[in-house]
């Protein structure tokens, strides 16, 4: 449905350039902005926020299905008949196939939305901001904060039990939902921003992040220890901070369908990070810092 979407904009798109006629240009004009609404893919290549593309795309069809039909309506008024207009509002209406196709693409919808928002929700509970996790000790946190993240994890699991409780739900959720229960169960110790310095009244703590042996872990040691090789010395955090997350963003270049779902094409790169604003570049700066 996607790539049919795509052809007829393209084909709009030349049509709106050679139309001679002010009343069919303008219900071309309209319903290319249309298609480019919901053709348009807001990645722009961050580790997060990130979008969960098909779910969007498949909103964004439902929401213009509406103006899709009140441009056939007017061209109706009018006489006039555009067959890409048709061509748009046919491709729409898969969205609402037999029955059986149709319960089962609504079903997956709201999965996706449900997932999405409790995967919000668990950051939320971890105090994450929308950026890279910082792997850092320099950043300090006192007991207080300390004691207040923690009441707010257990707030957070005192939702997930009520809402396991809750009849209304679906098996699907409720099982994904005693899927992140179980998880923040297990590492409770250890949910907080990881590798943290926090005052207590026996001295300075560092909570670390647990080692493990996965791929991300292994470039980010071996960027360690060519950091300590280039300074001389073990005050490389600064650098792994700075560098850390381009490595892991470099390494995915690699993978020819992320960098076809993020940027499109290599040939858009430039493009899509020639449109970073300035306050997104400070916000990100302030992160390095540990704010």
């Amino acid at each position: 449905m996607s790539g049919k979407l795509h052809h007829l904009y393209r084909l709009v798109c030349k049509q709106k350039g050679r139309c001679q006629k002010p009343f069919v240009s303008s219900v071309l004009n309209e319903l290319s902005e249309l298609l480019e609404y919901v053709l348009n893919y807001s990645g722009e290549g961050l580790c997060y926020p990130f979008e969960l593309r098909v779910l969007r795309f498949y909103e964004k069809c439902i929401e213009i299905e509406k103006p899709v039909h009140d441009l056939v309506k007017k061209c109706a008024k009018e006489y006039v008949y555009l067959k890409s207009l048709c061509d748009v509002q046919k491709t729409l209406r898969l969205l609402h196939s037999p029955p059986r196709v149709r319960g089962r693409i609504h079903r997956d919808a709201e999965r996706l939305r449900n997932r999405e928002k409790w995967f919000n929700k668990s950051r939320e509970a971890l105090r994450w901001r929308n950026g890279p996790v910082p792997l850092s000790t320099q950043i300090q946190w006192s007991d207080k904060e300390l004691q207040k993240a923690r009441r707010g994890i257990n707030d957070f699991l005192s939702t997930l039990k009520s809402e396991q409780e809750n009849k209304d739900n679906s098996k699907s959720l409720i099982r994904g939902l005693g899927i992140i229960e179980d998880r923040f169960t297990k590492y409770q110790d250890n949910l907080l921003v990881p590798n943290i310095k926090i005052e207590t009244i026996k001295g300075e703590k560092v909570i670390e992040l647990e080692r493990t042996n996965n791929g991300v872990e292994k470039d980010f040691r071996a960027c360690r220890r060519h950091a300590r090789r280039l300074r001389g010395d073990k005050n490389v955090e600064g650098i792994i901070q700075r560098e850390g997350v381009g490595l892991l963003l470099l390494l995915n270049m690699d993978i020819s369908q992320y960098v076809q779902i993020v940027y499109g094409s290599w040939e858009c790169m430039g493009k899509r990070f020639s449109k970073v604003e300035k306050k997104s570049l400070e916000y990100a700066d302030l992160l390095l810092k540990g704010y």
